[in-house]
């Protein structure tokens, strides 16, 4: 009988190769089976896909086992890493037989989620990253992922009045601060599309440099401001219109030019009723 792990051969099946119908009946002697190979009752088998024959002898149709994680082994390995599986693109779970295809939306990672050289595994991409053909790269500026993305384009923009740096995770990641504006979507920093104009004030996320005018004369709002400003004792508002004054002056004796005709009606006495208007 056979010994196990050996196959039979004859004038038509030579050692090292697969056996031959034409000698079946008359084989001669017996031979042990070699590595990426195994054999059952005097017939050679080649080991199959997903599978690796490290030695001689082997009788079982799992051979030595399964190729290892991040590598693939086709028909006949003799290794468990016999084919490295290290683009990125790709993935080989223990007992591959071919890479398989990192979906948009993953990335790869290897056995011990460091390895960058064998890829083994695949993540789902993190919030204001995008994923695409298995390496992550974090959302660019004015751009966000609530969830991760398999495209480049992430979720989409930042929302007007927002912006959004590197990675962000949210439309509204950060408001415009106070004094600027954000006019369209995509923001990518703290100065948004500019300051606020004169004459007017823009509290944080606003979208306009007109967002709310100064209001009454008693208040002014310089360039760039995130609130309207209360006139100083003794000084008068000025620029603009009543509503959209910008500046003030100080009041110094019985004449005054660029003073609002209702500055007479001011509580606190700002100006003394001989200013006037110019």
């Amino acid at each position: 009988k056979v010994a196990l792990g050996h196959y039979t051969v004859g004038r038509e099946s030579v050692p090292n190769h697969m056996q031959s119908n034409g000698d079946v009946h008359t084989r001669v002697a017996q031979v042990e089976c070699e590595p990426g190979h195994y054999c059952i009752d005097g017939v050679r088998y080649i080991c199959p896909r997903g599978y690796f024959g490290g030695v001689s002898g082997l009788y079982t149709d799992e051979c030595s086992g399964r190729c290892d994680a991040g590598h693939y082994c086709q028909d006949g390995s003799i290794s468990s890493t016999e084919f490295p599986c290290h683009d990125a693109a790709v993935y080989c779970p223990v007992g591959s037989f071919e890479p398989t295809i990192v979906p948009n939306g993953y990335y790869s990672v290897g056995y011990n989620y460091s390895s960058m050289t064998t890829r083994s595994a695949i993540v789902n991409c993190p919030a204001g990253h995008y994923c695409i053909e298995g390496i992550i790269r974090p959302c660019e500026p004015g751009r966000y992922s609530v969830a991760g993305s398999p495209s480049a384009e992430c979720d989409g923009l930042c929302d007007e009045g927002y912006y959004c740096p590197e990675a962000s995770v949210s439309v509204m990641e950060i408001a415009c601060p106070a004094g600027r504006y954000g006019a369209r979507k995509g923001m990518i920093n703290e100065f948004c599309t500019g300051s606020c104009e004169a004459g007017y004030y823009c509290p944080s996320n606003s979208t306009s440099a007109k967002e709310f005018e100064c209001g009454e004369d008693v208040y002014y709002c310089p360039s760039g401001s995130g609130d309207r400003i209360h006139v100083s004792d003794m000084h008068y508002t000025t620029g603009g219109t009543a509503k959209t004054r910008w500046n003030q002056a100080h009041c110094d004796g019985d004449a005054h030019s660029g003073t609002p005709p209702a500055a007479i009606e001011r509580t606190f006495n700002l100006c003394p009723s001989t200013t006037y208007s110019t």
